[in-house]
C-alpha cells in the first residue's frame, strides 16, 4: 500500500515521506527498510502502541507516538485478513484479529490524517463483530467522511482477479468521487509475466518452486492432455467423485487472461489455479509479484521463499492504491 501511495504522490511531482510503518513480520519490515530507507519502520505488535477504541483518555506511549509523527496526509492499513478469509474455516468471522483494523481508527485520532484507506476481503462485511461497520462510524464520528466499495482489481488494471473490499475516509470532506477508479481493459498474464518466461533462474525470486513427484505428475498430465482444469481422477483422494468445489485447484494458468487471486500458495499447484501457462511448473516468486503489480524495484533478497511468498500473496495491490491516492491529490 505504502509503494502505491508513493508512486502516485511521484506522478504528480510530490515525494512521499514514510512517517511510520508498523508491522509485526520482520520480513516485511525488511523489506520496506529497504525501499524507504532510514523510515521509523517498527516490527512490533500494533496493540503494543496504539489502544483498541477512541475516546478513551491517552497514554504516554500514544502520545510518544504521535508526536514522533507529526502532521501526516495519509493512513493506509491492511489489517489482518486471516480472520475474515473464506479459507479460515475455524474462527471465520469471529477472530481476535479482526479487532486490530480499530486501531487505525484510533491512530485517525491521535494524528488526524487527511486520509484514511483501509483494505480487507469480502468477509469482513459478515463479521460477527461488526468490525467495518465500527471502523466506518468511528471516523465518521472524528469528523471523516467515508465511501467503501468492492474494488475487482481486474478491472483496474490489476492482471488478476483480487475483490476485496475498500474504505476510504476524508477529513472533513466527501469520500465517494476519490474511490471511483477509472475501468481499464483487463490484462493477462502474458501482459504481467511474459517476459519472464525465460529469464534466468539463478536466485529465489526467479527460481522455479519445488514440487513434489505427485503434483510433478499432476503438471505433466495437465500439459500431456491440453488441459486447464485438472479432472477428479487425477487429484487426491478426497478430490475425487466430486468430494470439492474448487475447479481451479490443480489448474493451469491462462497466458491470455488474468490469474486467479495470488494468494500466500501460489507455490503449490494444490493451493489453486497457479501452474505457469506454458511451462510445466508452477509460477515463480517474481511472476507471482509482477500480477500484483509489485515493482521490480521491490526486492525480497535473504527473505527466505516461504516468507517472500507470504508477502506477496498478502499484499494490496499498488496499482490500487495507486489509483486511490491519485484521485485523493489531484480532485483537491
Amino acid at each position: 500500500m505504502s509503494v502505491g501511495a508513493a508512486e502516485a504522490a511521484r506522478a504528480v511531482g510530490l515525494e512521499m515521506q514514510l512517517a511510520l510503518a508498523v508491522d509485526v513480520d520482520p520480513a516485511g519490515t525488511t523489506v520496506a527498510r529497504r525501499i524507504f530507507g532510514d523510515a521509523d519502520i517498527r516490527t512490533t505488535r500494533i496493540e503494543d502502541l496504539l489502544g483498541p477504541a477512541p475516546g478513551r483518555r491517552t497514554t504516554k506511549r500514544e502520545r510518544s507516538l504521535a508526536e514522533g509523527v507529526g502532521s501526516i496526509d495519509l493512513l493506509v492499513g491492511g489489517p489482518p485478513c486471516q480472520g475474515h478469509s473464506n479459507l479460515n474455516n475455524h474462527t471465520r468471522g469471529d477472530d481476535d484479529r479482526n479487532a486490530l483494523a480499530l486501531r487505525m481508527v484510533r491512530f485517525a485520532e491521535l494524528v488526524e490524517p487527511r486520509f484514511v484507506i483501509m483494505e480487507n476481503v469480502l468477509g469482513i462485511v459478515r463479521d460477527r463483530g461488526r468490525v467495518l461497520e465500527r471502523v466506518r462510524s468511528g471516523l465518521e464520528k472524528l469528523g471523516y467522511g467515508t465511501a467503501e466499495a468492492v474494488l475487482k482489481a481486474e478491472q483496474h488494471g490489476v492482471p488478476q482477479t483480487r475483490h476485496r473490499v475498500f474504505l476510504l475516509a476524508v477529513r472533513n470532506g466527501e469520500a465517494d468521487r476519490a474511490m471511483q477508479l477509472p475501468r481499464l481493459p483487463h490484462r493477462s498474464f502474458s501482459w504481467a509475466c511474459g517476459d519472464l518466461s525465460n529469464v534466468r533462474r539463478n536466485s529465489p525470486y526467479d527460481g522455479v518452486p519445488i514440487t513434489k513427484s505427485e503434483n510433478r505428475g499432476r503438471i505433466e498430465y495437465l500439459f500431456d492432455n491440453r488441459l486447464w482444469d485438472l479432472p477428479d481422477h487425477q487429484r487426491p483422494l478426497c478430490h475425487r467423485n466430486g468430494g470439492h468445489k474448487y475447479k481451479s485447484i490443480y489448474g493451469r494458468l491462462y497466458w491470455d487472461r488474468p490469474a486467479q487471486t495470488i494468494t500466500t500458495g501460489f507455490r503449490c499447484m494444490g493451493q489453486g489455479r497457479f501452474v505457469h501457462p506454458r511451462q510445466r511448473r508452477t509460477i515463480t516468486a517474481h511472476e507471482a509479484a509482477r500480477l500484483q503489480t509489485i515493482p521490480d524495484f521491490v526486492h525480497f533478497d535473504g527473505v527466505n521463499p516461504s516468507a517472500t511468498a507470504v508477502l506477496i500473496g498478502n499484499a494490496v495491490p499498488p496499482s490500487l492504491v495507486y489509483g486511490l491516492v491519485l484521485n485523493l491529490l489531484t480532485q483537491g
